[in-house]
């Protein structure tokens, strides 16, 4: 009903989607956004906000999680296909979901400091994914902190590990190859950066 009565109304594909979702998933993506680290660890401006972005950064984060998903890209259209999935997959997107959460308050209790540039809407999926590096060791959030300042230095040219992560941040971010690219430079900066400090040891 909402979706029939709003589809002219300049709804972005966010809200259509989450509108084809239904209520519980509207319900648990309010959740969602309103965790602590989504205010204020991330950064979403107003006019991202109001297009739903920050709830579109999540999806796009649920489709880097989702094992069960093979990624084609992150285009409004493949968005789309898998969010009508939702009630179909009940049960492995509430794992998802959770992974998610886990993540979000993981995020949070990092206490990062200098690293804005990189918390933002275009990194937000890559960053969780890569988060889930520290988080199947159970390394504490402080050295996520240490990392996540480092690999913002790294991307300014001045930190202690190189990165080529820029080379994929150039012509769409949407597209298969650069989000994979992406998510290959920033797991090998954040092993690198492991390993240099001998989290593990």
């Amino acid at each position: 009903m909402f979706y029939k009565l709003n589809s002219g109304m300049g709804l972005t594909n966010q809200q259509k989607y989450k509108a084809k979702m239904g209520v519980k998933w509207a319900h648990i993506f309010a959740e969602l956004r309103n965790h602590p680290a989504m205010r204020d660890v991330f950064h979403f401006s107003e006019g991202q906000l109001k297009k739903s972005n920050n709830e579109l950064a999540l999806i796009q984060s649920m489709m880097l999680l989702d094992d069960t998903y093979e990624l084609k890209d992150f285009s409004s259209k493949e968005i789309g296909i898998y969010s009508y999935t939702f009630n179909k997959d009940i049960e492995n997107k509430e794992k998802i979901v959770g992974i998610l959460k886990s993540t979000l308050d993981y995020i949070n209790s990092a206490e990062i400091k200098k690293a804005k540039h990189i918390l933002n809407k275009t990194h937000f999926p890559i960053v969780i994914h890569t988060a889930q590096l520290f988080l199947k060791d159970h390394i504490k959030s402080s050295h996520f902190a240490k990392w996540i300042e480092e690999f913002s230095k790294s991307l300014k040219g001045k930190g202690d590990i190189p990165t080529a992560y820029k080379d994929y941040m150039k012509g769409g971010s949407t597209k298969k190859t650069n989000i994979l690219g992406k998510i290959s430079e920033m797991e090998r900066h954040c092993k690198e950066f492991i390993n240099k400090e001998q989290i593990l040891a």
